[in-house]
């Protein structure tokens, strides 16, 4: 129930209540909304707590783990959250990215492999001793 349909209602009951009856309204409406904002903001620290934990920041499978337990389970605090998921998931090693892209790259991953001959070369002698198998076949088998 938002606060604009409790005040609402509030009015409404105005027209057959005395005006303490209205203050008491209008306060439960206000306490209830000053509630829902406490709430909202300790959710938040526990979720911020949880993130920016030790063995969880940079750890993409405990984070995911974590953040999965704490939705399934609003009442475990974020410290039991943090110390189960770092105990109970394996993690995923992270990637040094010390390196630029363009010196990750190689332009023909397979060149060099088998004895200096880049990849193309390779298909393409592997595709005219396929076809010299074949029309050797073709010319056995007539």
């Amino acid at each position: 129930m938002t606060l604009a349909n409790i005040v609402s209602s509030a009015a409404s009951v105005s027209q057959f209540h005395d005006s303490s009856d209205q203050e008491a309204i209008t306060a439960a409406a206000a306490s209830h909304s000053e509630g829902v904002e406490k709430g909202r903001n300790m959710e938040r620290g526990r979720i911020s707590a949880i993130i920016s934990a030790d063995g969880v920041k940079g750890n993409a499978a405990v984070m995911e783990a974590a953040i999965d337990l704490a939705v399934k389970s609003p009442g475990m605090s974020a410290e039991d959250i943090v110390s189960f998921a770092t105990a109970h998931v394996h993690s995923v090693p992270t990637q040094k990215t010390d390196m630029s892209l363009s010196s990750r790259i190689t332009p023909d991953p397979l060149a060099g492999a088998v004895g200096g001959v880049s990849s193309r070369e390779q298909r393409s002698t592997a595709w005219g001793t396929a076809m010299q198998r074949a029309g050797a076949r073709k010319l056995h088998n007539s």
